[in-house]
């Protein structure tokens, strides 16, 4: 199944709700599958709720869904990405078996050092699992 999640046409201008709200629907009350320690680690980071593409799309990723997801540049699609797919690994309880657990392909190098530095910021500790990213032009040892 694929789901398709329209184009966010953030407006800086418009009324939003307010993030300590409990009426916001990015709320980390609503997303019990997101460890306190996480929310924590998020929190330090400035980050206080889930963003409109996150909230949207964290359930779904959870649940192994099909997605194609466009938003603007900043919106918060890397996290809205890689928070559900560690949550989920970390809430089944897979990390540590010395073997690859996911697969994210980018279309640039860019990118992809933005993913890799977003998984690496999700750990809990140092070691909780191992982030390689290969991307031509470099050696990968």
């Amino acid at each position: 199944m694929q789901s398709v999640i329209g184009e966010s046409k953030h407006d800086n201008t418009a009324a939003k709700p307010n993030p300590e709200s409990e009426d916001n629907p990015g709320d980390f009350s609503k997303f019990p599958e997101i460890t306190l320690k996480t929310q924590k680690s998020l929190i330090e980071r400035g980050i206080k709720h889930l963003f409109p593409v996150q909230y949207m799309t964290f359930k779904r990723i959870m649940n192994n869904e099909d997605l194609l997801v466009r938003d603007l540049t900043g919106s918060g699609k890397t996290l809205g990405f890689c928070l559900p797919i560690v949550e989920s690994l970390r809430k089944d309880r897979l990390f540590g078996g010395g073997r690859p657990l996911a697969m994210i392909l980018a279309p640039t190098r860019e990118l992809a050092l933005q993913i890799s530095k977003e998984l690496e910021l999700l750990k809990h500790t140092q070691n909780e699992y191992n982030v390689l990213t290969v991307y031509g032009g470099t050696d990968i040892y």
